[in-house]
């Protein structure tokens, strides 16, 4: 029987445990989280290291000195939400927390270098001249003690100039495009500038922000200046410090897993899990590489029973090393349908686990509803669906908002629980909350849950990996 219910907006924990729905909202009142061992009144002082032009660095001192003082929000596009001004970064602040660049961690890329680039007549040789340019600093900056707590990678316009595909009207530098079965993707030295410097950055232990050269001059053309400024502070604060926020209400027994896959070769493919927790950190399970063959297995990649078991197997571990014993909860989210050897995997892997609950989340459906009798468009947490599917809005009208902070009618999220030992409403709930749990973002909310959101990301700079012998780091911090 079809029903039509309501799930709640989850609360979210900021310092000292205070609860708020709005992240903004909720970081002016009462600062960042920070995680169960940081007082909450503490005042933080981030140590930052640089590596950039003269120019660059120059251009980044203006711009974080801005940051440092008030900056008025502007009213959304489209929409009638207006944001939250952005009340400066310092210790001294609201927000309780400051960025100092730490002198001797300032690595110069020397302005001969912008000029070598320009005499080197092939682009995709300038690229490789521009990363090898930047892992060299990076080794130079292993020699600071102590190190810094975050790496800011302000890129030279010059250089991006230089590097960038002319034709191509985006604020990214790519090599080529990766392409599954292409012979050359077994070659590539990399693909994607800015996801290569973050994997070589993530193995030498360092956790890094680049800034492009629209950004440093506040002219991005999605977004506000007060926005780049909070969604800044924001992801900055959690890679250098801890936790913005966490969840109010997740289920202290509970771990969440997110399955997904990326590129490793011509024909080679990785599994990745997303692992999340009460305690608000977020880890990454790499799976061992597989071949897959497209033209005889098709475009939907899963895995064997055994895959599947090992991945989420290594899930657990990470859950029972943290909390000292194992979850009385799994629940695993993919975006592809679960074959029933994946289903396999999922329940051998969890079979000292009270319940397991496993999610089919595609990213994109062609179902729309609108209310019969108002212009608003369905609230957010609205649910339509019976014991095993629904349609889940994770986005639309927000009233803690007053308006719906989105430009185009909201598209729900089609649920199906290939296995629920707890209830469609459980599942919705975790769902909602987890939408709110990007730390790449200061807004209300993004339409997909962490769990899934985040993972196409991680495996593009997971798959910049494959030639590195190292393991990577499981922090999510090292891969946004």
């Amino acid at each position: 029987m079809v029903r039509v219910f309501r799930i709640e907006e989850p609360d979210l924990f900021f310092g000292g445990n205070e609860k708020c729905l709005d992240p903004q909202v909720g970081l002016l009142n009462y600062g960042p989280h920070g995680g169960g061992s940081l007082d909450p009144e503490a005042r933080i002082k981030i140590r930052a290291g640089l590596i950039g032009t003269n120019r660059s660095l120059g251009t980044t001192e203006v711009w974080l000195s801005r940051l440092r003082n008030r900056i008025q929000a502007e009213q959304v596009t489209k929409t009638e939400y207006r944001g939250i001004d952005f009340p400066g970064l310092s210790q001294d602040g609201p927000l309780r927390f400051g960025i100092e660049i730490d002198e001797n961690c300032v690595l110069r890329i020397d302005r001969s270098f912008v000029r070598k680039l320009k005499e080197e007549k092939s682009r995709k040789k300038r690229i490789l001249m521009a990363v090898q340019e930047y892992c060299a600093r990076y080794d130079d900056m292993l020699e600071a003690h102590p190190p810094p707590q975050i790496v800011l990678l302000p890129i030279d316009d010059a250089l991006f100039k230089l590097c960038k595909d002319p034709h191509r009207k985006t604020e990214k530098i790519i090599y080529q495009q990766r392409e599954f079965g292409d012979p050359d993707a077994a070659t590539a030295p990399l693909f994607d500038f800015h996801h290569y410097l973050k994997a070589q950055a993530a193995v030498r232990g360092f956790v890094t922000q680049l800034l492009t050269p629209g950004t440093l001059v506040f002219s991005s053309r999605k977004q506000s200046a007060a926005l780049i400024a909070w969604n800044f502070a924001v992801a900055a604060y959690y890679k250098a410090t801890g936790i913005p926020w966490k969840l109010a209400e997740i289920d202290n027994e509970t771990c969440y897993i997110g399955v997904s896959f990326y590129q490793e070769g011509e024909v080679m493919r990785a599994s990745i899990a997303q692992v999340y927790m009460r305690t608000g950190e977020s880890q990454v399970i790499r799976g061992e590489p597989f071949e897959w063959d497209q033209d005889q297995r098709g475009r939907s990649v899963h895995l064997e029973s055994s895959q599947m078991a090992e991945v989420i197997r290594k899930s657990v571990n990470i859950y029972e090393r943290q909390r000292k014993r194992l979850p009385q909860r799994v629940v695993v989210h993919k975006s592809t349908v679960f074959f029933d050897e994946e289903i396999e995997g999922c329940e051998r892997a969890c079979n000292n686990i009270d319940e397991l609950d496993i999610i089919h989340l595609p990213e994109w459906n062609t179902f729309r509803a609108y209310h019969e009798k108002y212009s608003y468009p369905v609230v957010r947490g609205t649910t339509i669906g019976d014991s095993q599917e629904a349609m889940l809005f994770s986005t639309g009208y927000v009233p803690a908002l007053g308006t719906y902070p989105g430009p185009a009618a909201p598209a729900p999220l089609h649920l199906t629980c290939q296995r629920l030992d707890t209830s469609l409403e459980t599942a919705c709930w975790d769902i909602l909350g987890l939408t709110k749990l990007d730390w790449n973002t200061s807004t209300f909310y993004r339409r997909m849950p962490v769990t899934i959101g985040v993972s196409g990301k991680v495996g593009d700079i997971m798959a910049e990996m494959r030639a590195i012998k190292e393991s990577p780091p499981n922090s999510y911090k090292f891969y946004m």
